[in-house]
């Protein structure tokens, strides 16, 4: 247990931190400012615009750690997915559907894996918010399972964090979910518990608040002895963000379990360090209402009536101040309680009227009903109404009823049973692979050393191939030399032609020289070659072959002839052994160029054409060809 976080135990709360004056900043989302091109969204019922900008949101994720925008993304999200809900669900998915192609876009522009999983954890809470049934669940459990591949722990836990925040895992929707078996709570208590131990040491944003809703669960369940140390664990996490409530909030559960055992002392502490925080976190106003109201409700438990009357008479109108009228409702009962016992009757009636107004306002839940009809019933038989106070006995059976069937016991012994039989299977698991583990390790060293054996007798038998084609493609280049004279010669014999029909066009005299038509066709293909080596002209991605018949006065039938006729090869595989032999070339360069840089600038208009065109030709990829060079 963490109890360096709690202040010391505190009787009297001093006026200080009773009468200090309330933070409202506190009580407000970090909004982004307003700024040109912003998207708003329009509450009614806080009666207000909200402004966001997702194309910022977006380019921060792509550039940005998590951790240094996480209140902004958390305030985008919030505003496209809550706050037009307080209107219908078409707006809703409007907007939500907009939002969702702006984020598609923006992961294609910046080529972000962050806005990737973004998209996906976009998709997850848009899924289990708007529709919650078993295949919704499935899908998103696929996603767990993905990131988990990936170890993108992070992501994983916020998409956990989504199935259990969003998909109803409170109270009574817990309680019936358990009962149609849809929902396997223990499997995802168990993936979220063991993610978070191979997370702990990396940076997490969400870990407190995992510790602190999977405590609640258990709590909410009535299994304090598990839900305890999920709480305190949840003090351990440090607060990262501004919408971190989760160590505020564990305190307040933990406090509350620790005055059901009796120990009001760390009951107080924990409530008092709840006061006594440094945390600036998002509605921290109302959690040191709270923590006033759970000092006042400690004091009244003990006996200490009158301390009880001072502080549940500053969170009351504290209450009314942050607007939770849940929990001045409740308050106002206590107070009537308080003064009901005193015998002031006129009080008490004030405060019944107070209460039944506030809860009315905030939709009349269970437990301050309990207590409302409780004091109602005890007020009206005070004052001989007992007309009165028997409707509100039959009230309060109804609403123990209705409490009772949230935790029945059919739920809980489902989930206990599917604890214990999960902690079985695990042991048994445990014991089964220490059986195997010597084995399983002796196997793996005998295949680790043939596998080492097979890779250095393939490694050197392939050297030894690769140094053969190397010698063979050298031999190539004598042979392509002594190609290159003959087409000098030729070049020099087409000059004379020339020569001699000059001189018998100036002595008015025909002078006839035989030709073949091989003659002619490598001829051609000489000042093909030639044409193509001037300039580098090889190299340019779209050579027309139209247009290279019109520079050799030739059409483009009887180039591709004479092509074929004298290499054996088409006019395009022709250009590509040119642009191969140039790369070859400039790897044998060694220019210390990629070879992705090599083959553009050889004329391929993609790696992956050079790479099968040059294995094609020399039996050897690029890089092999290039270690083979250095290694000379």
């Amino acid at each position: 247990m963490v109890t360096s976080a709690v202040a010391q135990p505190r009787y009297r709360v001093p006026d200080a931190l009773l009468y200090k004056p309330i933070n409202r900043t506190m009580l407000e989302m970090q909004s982004m400012p307003w700024t040109a091109g912003c998207d708003s969204v329009y509450s009614f019922i806080q009666n207000k615009y909200f402004y966001y900008n997702s194309d910022s949101v977006f380019y921060w994720i792509a550039t940005r750690p998590l951790e240094e925008i996480y209140n902004e993304v958390y305030y985008y999200y919030d505003l496209i997915h809550f706050v037009p809900h307080d209107v219908n669900w078409q707006r809703e998915i409007s907007i939500f559907k907009t939002e969702r192609e702006k984020l598609v876009k923006a992961a294609k522009l910046y080529k972000s894996k962050a806005l990737t999983y973004e998209l996906d954890l976009f998709d997850a809470r848009a899924e289990l918010l708007n529709l919650n049934t078993p295949e919704n669940w499935n899908w998103c459990w696929s996603l767990v399972k993905k990131y988990d591949r990936k170890n993108e722990l992070q992501t994983k836990l916020r998409i956990l964090n989504y199935m259990l925040y969003y998909n109803g895992f409170f109270t009574h929707t817990v309680s019936q979910r358990i009962e149609e078996e849809n929902v396997p709570v223990y499997k995802m208590l168990n993936e979220i518990l063991s993610t978070l131990e191979r997370s702990e040491g990396k940076p997490n944003l969400i870990s407190g608040s995992m510790y602190f809703f999977i405590g609640r669960l258990y709590y909410d369940f009535k299994l304090f002895d598990k839900a305890a140390p999920m709480f305190w664990k949840a003090l351990e996490m440090p607060v990262v963000h501004y919408y971190d409530r989760s160590q505020m909030k564990a305190r307040d559960y933990l406090a509350s379990y620790y005055r059901m055992t009796g120990n009001y002392s760390l009951s107080d502490s924990l409530y008092m360090s709840i006061l006594l925080s440094a945390d600036s976190v998002f509605l921290r106003p109302i959690d040191e209402t709270i923590a006033i109201g759970g000092l006042a409700r400690n004091a009244m438990l003990q006996g200490d009536d009158e301390e009880a009357l001072r502080l549940y008479a500053v969170a009351l109108p504290r209450a009314l101040q942050v607007k939770d009228t849940l929990l001045a409702g409740g308050y106002a009962v206590h107070l009537g309680r308080l003064f009901l016992q005193k015998n002031e009757l006129k009080e008490t009636e004030k405060m019944l009227l107070a209460a039944q107004k506030y809860l009315r306002a905030e939709g009349n839940t269970m437990r301050n009903l309990n207590i409302f009809y409780t004091l109602a019933r005890d007020y009206y038989l005070k004052i001989n109404r007992a007309d009165k106070a028997a409707a509100y006995i039959d009230s309060i059976a109804e609403i123990q009823s209705a409490e009772n069937n949230i935790y029945n016991v059919r739920s809980l012994f489902y989930s206990e049973r599917e604890a214990l039989e999960l902690e079985k299977l695990l042991k048994d698991e445990q014991i089964r692979s220490q059986k195997k583990q010597m084995a399983l390790i002796s196997a793996i060293l005998a295949l680790i050393i043939t596998t080492l054996s097979i890779v250095v007798y393939f490694y050197r038998k392939k050297q030894e191939i690769n140094r053969g084609l190397y010698k063979q493609i050298k031999e190539q280049d004598r042979l392509a030399d002594d190609l290159q004279q003959l087409t000098l010669r030729y070049n020099k014999l087409e000059q004379s032609v020339s020569h001699y029909k000059e001189i018998a066009k100036e002595q008015n005299a025909e002078m006839q020289y035989p030709q073949h038509e091989n003659d002619k066709q490598y001829m051609l293909v000489a000042k093909l070659h030639e044409y193509l080596l001037c300039d580098k002209k090889f190299t340019q991605f779209d050579i027309g072959y139209k247009d290279l018949a019109a520079v050799l006065i030739t059409n483009k039938t009887y180039l591709f002839d004479a092509v074929k006729t004298v290499t054996g090869h088409s006019l395009q595989e022709y250009v590509n052994l040119i642009r191969l032999e140039e790369a070859r070339k400039m790897l044998d360069d060694k220019s210390g160029s990629s070879i992705e840089t090599i083959a553009a600038e050889c004329g391929f208009n993609t790696y992956r054409t050079f790479h099968r065109l040059f294995k094609q030709r020399y039996h050897l990829s690029p890089a092999e060809y290039l270690r083979m060079t250095r290694q000379g």
